[in-house]
């Protein structure tokens, strides 16, 4: 087995392990509850490392309340005012720590529950596991092709020097 082969038959090793992983991820919904307090006229925020899945937030809270989710670039992806309770489908497309900040408008403490719930595949375990597939196929193909071409031009250079 020549180096480019095997080199391609671990990167495929590799992308099927990733994929059946993330298959197997996929098959398990994963929830998870944070429950908090916040107080009358106060700001709330606290970070969650989350991984790039499709995501159901079930939210339970008095009114008055704005909840907004920063992405790990810092960027506004959900934002909603005067929330109660209400079901949303957020797509994180990133991994990374997302910031959950609560502001409390009214005039008494809030208490929140909410029940965030991942479903789907990985977006970057499946970008790559495709990418690792591909150039795994394509290093195996070119020790293929090389192996080919290479015994043709050994004969013709052995012809040329029985000619001579």
């Amino acid at each position: 087995m020549r180096k480019l082969t095997r080199l391609g038959a671990i990167l495929l090793t590799l992308a099927l392990s990733l994929t059946l992983i993330n298959l197997m991820r996929n098959g398990n919904t994963t929830t998870l509850s944070e429950g908090t307090s916040v107080p009358a006229y106060r700001q709330a925020s606290y970070k969650i490392f989350l991984p790039p899945r499709d995501l159901n937030l079930q939210i339970d809270a008095p009114p008055n309340l704005t909840i907004t989710i920063y992405d790990p670039s810092n960027t506004t992806i959900f934002r909603v005012q005067n929330i109660t309770t209400g079901s949303y489908t957020l797509s994180l497309e990133k991994r990374g720590s997302y910031n959950f900040s609560l502001y409390n408008s009214a005039n008494s403490t809030a208490n929140v529950d909410m029940d965030l719930t991942f479903y789907n595949l990985d977006k970057d375990m499946t970008q790559a596991s495709i990418g690792l597939t591909v150039i795994g196929i394509a290093l195996i193909l070119v020790q293929q092709i090389r192996t080919k071409m290479k015994p043709a031009t050994e004969k013709t250079v052995s012809k040329e020097a029985a000619t001579n």
